[in-house]
């Protein structure tokens, strides 16, 4: 009919092609949008580094990320989170601590997600002193929940490192241990004798 979309109408389909997966249609319509004198938003360039890095393209994603920086375009918590989480999972740790520190000195404060993500990603990567630093960073923060500490019960736990993963006070900084802390920590009977434990 001949007009032109609002802003927030691409914004909003973009977001829902992104969301279902259709990273041709999302993208066809963000080069539609700047074609009509629209400049990218946020909202937008986040979903598409989300859309990316669901499709294994963690590469597109950071490359999206550099260029709206240089477009004038400053970068929130949640896209910093969507890029820490998916750098972590992709095991490219040093590019995620990276965007974490980069985050923090913009003055935006981290958040528990972004603390659990890279400590899980140090752990899976067999960077336990980088993990175990973020970790007491997070509790003398007060931001690390029971899910950080169940990261590091696991992971000591299955090494056999059980007094140390007592030594973690979780109950005197006041997170409730769940059903995930105690497995973590209750020894079973192994088919041959002796003790492990359990595994989650």
């Amino acid at each position: 009919m001949g007009w032109v979309p609002l802003e927030g109408t691409y914004t909003c389909v973009i977001g829902a092609c992104v969301k279902h997966g259709n990273m041709v249609e999302a993208l066809r319509l963000k080069d539609e949008m700047v074609s009509c004198g629209k400049s990218m938003n946020l909202v937008v360039a986040t979903n598409l580094m989300k859309g990316y890095c669901v499709q294994g393209n963690l590469d597109s994603a950071l490359d999206l990320f550099n260029r709206i920086g240089e477009d004038g375009l400053s970068p929130n918590k949640v896209t910093y989170s969507v890029l820490i989480e998916w750098c972590g999972k992709n095991g490219t740790m040093e590019r995620a601590y990276e965007l974490y520190t980069q985050m923090k000195e913009k003055g935006i404060q981290p958040i528990v997600f972004n603390v659990n993500s890279l400590i899980l990603g140090f752990l899976k990567s067999r960077s336990l002193e980088n993990a175990f630093k973020l970790f007491e960073e997070a509790v003398e923060c007060g931001i690390a929940n029971v899910f950080t500490y169940n990261y590091l019960l696991s992971w000591l736990s299955n090494k056999g490192k059980v007094n140390e993963a007592q030594g973690k006070k979780m109950i005197s900084k006041g997170v409730e241990s769940n059903v995930v802390s105690y497995n973590n920590m209750i020894p079973w009977p192994l088919q041959k004798g002796g003790y492990g434990y359990c595994k989650t």
